[in-house]
């Protein structure tokens, strides 16, 4: 079976979330659409969503 004849190359993209934690407690310098900032002992999550892995950049200020 091929590859190129699976069911999932033609099915529409689906939004995936990442978290990254950073030490100390941040925000956003802008607020950003797809991307959620918790706080956690101390720590910031950065939790972003995307579509077909389009990259984002995070500005954060203390």
């Amino acid at each position: 079976m091929s590859v190129y004849s699976r069911q999932w190359l033609t099915a529409d993209p689906q939004p995936i979330s990442s978290t990254v934690t950073v030490k100390g407690i941040w925000k956003l310098a802008t607020p950003q659409l797809g991307v959620n900032i918790r706080y956690q002992n101390n720590n910031t999550l950065i939790t972003t969503t995307t579509i077909q892995a389009i990259p984002i950049t995070v500005y954060l200020i203390k």
